[in-house]
């Protein structure tokens, strides 16, 4: 899907996200371990904040309008929203997770970002059902393929397995 999107928001592969700057990683180990697994540090970063056609697909099926649809008018209710409301960063939590699917592994830090929630309150007041908040996050490290994996709910981030990363949260931890 085409969208024009206001600075400094971006959707690429399907994920709605938020920039970041790379020097903010620029001190972090080029590796890390997960479990028997080294990790790579990723060459760049966003905060991915929502996954367009896992959402669209979840409020098709609750409102029976079609996915496309829904994709539209999760883009226009996006870039009406952050017009009043802008979506922006506040900090990296203490909360890093290792997600696994297929040959892929990745490690996630997750972030704090200021009205997403409203966002998502938005969606369901337009369309009058509760939908499932994605949790915002940044992909640090991967297996090689410098690609994350998609974490679509909350609950879904709170099943993988955490990972103490002091060395990485004494960097990431000054941004805020």
């Amino acid at each position: 899907m085409e969208a024009n999107l206001p600075n400094p928001y971006g959707l690429n592969e399907g994920y709605m996200w938020y920039p970041t700057p790379v020097d903010w990683f620029e001190e972090m180990p080029e590796t890390v371990q997960a479990g028997e697994t080294e990790l790579e540090k990723k060459s760049g970063f966003h905060v991915s904040l929502f996954e367009l056609p896992h959402l669209a697909e979840s409020i098709a099926a609750k409102t029976g309008i079609s996915v496309e649809e829904a994709q539209e008018e999760i883009v226009r209710t996006f870039v009406s929203y952050v017009a009043e409301k802008p979506i922006v960063f506040r900090g990296f939590l203490n909360d890093f997770r290792i997600a696994e699917k297929e040959e892929r592994k990745s490690v996630v830090v997750r972030c704090e970002m200021e009205n997403l929630d409203g966002f998502f309150e938005t969606l369901e007041k337009r369309y009058s059902i509760s939908l499932y908040r994605q949790p915002a996050h940044v992909t640090i490290y991967t297996l090689g393929h410098n690609k994350g994996i998609g974490i679509h709910t909350t609950e879904e981030m709170e099943q993988l397995p955490e990972i103490e990363l002091p060395a990485v949260f004494a960097v990431l931890g000054g941004y805020s």
